[in-house]
């Protein structure tokens, strides 16, 4: 739906009409995701429930259906996940109440990024299907892509994650979304890590921290740290991977997402293995494990690594 742009006007006289209130949802959406780029969730889930407050009140479906897709983004993000799959799917319902075919694909969406955090695989690609059936939109085709390709990646079918990740590239360059390039560059790093080869990994993921810098997305910059932290790792370049990695974990516990602060600490402590430091690793592991129910398969390799080294944990 397109909307009309947000305009300066004085203090208006006459009742508001439908535009003021498209405006005002807009501006709501656009402030919490501002706030949710910044690393706060929590302010970032308040501007967008005062979203979905006006839009039903406007009785405006397009803008209900996109400020609870939202609100369900900032959930996933800390972890909340039965909220945040109920509320997508909330949003699916309102897009598909009113016919909406773009806002149905990226509610659809939604709900498959919360199954696909929780590991949960098949009904996330059962998810993405659907999304990717019901619309035409390069933008959202070129996610839907990325998405199914960090699953095959997770899955271990790294041949099957490259190829959707080339098709999602191809898809953000045709319709010029910087933003999305930048994710693909990250997958791309991240398939080769998953290889092992961090000295392919290590330049792509240097290559995607600089436009994820420029734009200024918090978590999204995070992420690509906590990819190039184990590249470097890999390589032994501890120091960097030390710096990266500090700076990506200081962006999660500030949001709240708990499973990407496990992964940063089993990162952690595998550098600080190879610095030497079995201390200090062994500090790190156990710091993750009070975590280990917001990402289950993190956690068994953080006990893998605590029992690698010998040591007694409690959760392990």
């Amino acid at each position: 739906m397109t909307r009309t742009p947000p305009r300066q006007r004085a203090i208006p006289t006459d009742p508001p009409t439908d535009s003021d209130g498209a405006d005002a949802i807009d501006r709501g959406i656009e402030q919490g995701m501002a706030l949710l780029r910044g690393g706060d969730a929590d302010a970032a889930l308040a501007a967008f429930v005062e979203a979905e407050r006006v839009a039903t009140a406007a009785n405006d479906a397009a803008g209900r259906s996109s400020a609870l897709r939202h609100q369900s983004i900032a959930l996933r993000q800390k972890s909340r996940w039965d909220e945040a799959a109920a509320l997508a799917v909330k949003a699916a319902d309102v897009a598909r109440g009113a016919g909406l075919r773009e806002p149905l694909a990226e509610a659809l969406n939604a709900e498959a990024g919360v199954y696909q955090s929780r590991g949960d695989f098949d009904r996330a690609e059962s998810l993405l299907a659907d999304a990717f059936a019901t619309t035409d939109d390069r933008r959202l085709l070129g996610v839907i892509y990325a998405n199914t390709g960090s699953i095959a990646a997770q899955r271990g079918d790294l041949d099957a994650a490259t190829r959707q990740f080339l098709a999602s590239a191809g898809e953000f360059r045709r319709c010029g979304y910087a933003f999305g390039e930048a994710t693909v560059l990250n997958n791309i790093g991240r398939t080769a890590l998953d290889r092992g080869n961090g000295r392919v990994a290590a330049p792509l993921l240097r290559d995607a921290l600089g436009p994820a810098q420029r734009g200024g997305d918090a978590e999204q910059i995070a992420v690509v740290q906590r990819n190039l932290a184990e590249a470097l790792w890999l390589v032994s370049e501890l120091a960097e991977a030390q710096t990266v990695a500090e700076a990506a974990l200081a962006t999660f516990e500030a949001s709240g997402n708990e499973a990407r602060c496990v992964e940063c600490l089993r990162v952690l402590g595998e550098i600080a293995e190879a610095s030497g430091d079995r201390a200090a690793a062994i500090r790190r592991w156990r710091e993750a494990l009070p975590m280990a129910a917001a990402a289950p398969a993190e956690h068994d390799r953080v006990v893998e690594r605590l029992r690698g080294v010998g040591a007694a944990s409690e959760g392990a």
